[in-house]
């Protein structure tokens, strides 16, 4: 007993009908392959662009880890000049000052310093709007201070 549903045969038609055309182009594909080597021809070069893209990408990375290492060695080197200690340091301030707390006597200033591990040594000159006592309106000193703490 058998079912049709499941046959290997076609049982309705045992043969297909091709026009000369077709049959012709079936028999040189069959002998020449010619469709087949345009696949085999097309896959390798998309083969060839997927190895071509992996090249670019390979570059790229290998040109951001050397970014990435210079900027570590950039960074390490920053660190290294902040962290040093300077011999000398240049500074320079501006300001006002009282006299014995007096807010009617108000004299401003500049101050220059060279300043050193443990010893500034700088200058300083004051000006004053009006005439305070027996003082004369611009004069200058010289500092040297050592730093305790």
């Amino acid at each position: 007993m058998t079912c049709k549903i499941f046959s290997q045969n076609d049982t309705t038609k045992k043969y297909v009908i091709l026009t000369e055309e077709q049959a012709r182009a079936n028999i040189k594909e069959l002998l020449d392959y010619d469709a087949l080597k345009l696949i085999s021809v097309k896959q390798e070069q998309r083969i060839s662009n997927f190895q071509k893209t992996i090249l670019v990408y390979k570059d790229v990375v290998i040109k951001k880890d050397s970014i990435i290492h210079y900027k570590d060695e950039i960074i390490s080197l920053q660190e290294k000049i902040i962290n040093a200690k300077r011999f000398l340091e240049f500074h320079t301030y501006a300001g006002v000052e009282t006299f014995n707390l007096n807010l009617d006597q108000i004299s401003g200033y500049f101050r220059a310093a060279l300043e050193f591990e443990k010893i500034n040594i700088g200058a300083k000159v004051n000006f004053r709007p009006v005439d305070m006592y027996d003082m004369p309106n611009f004069y200058y000193n010289l500092n040297i201070e050592y730093k305790i703490f």
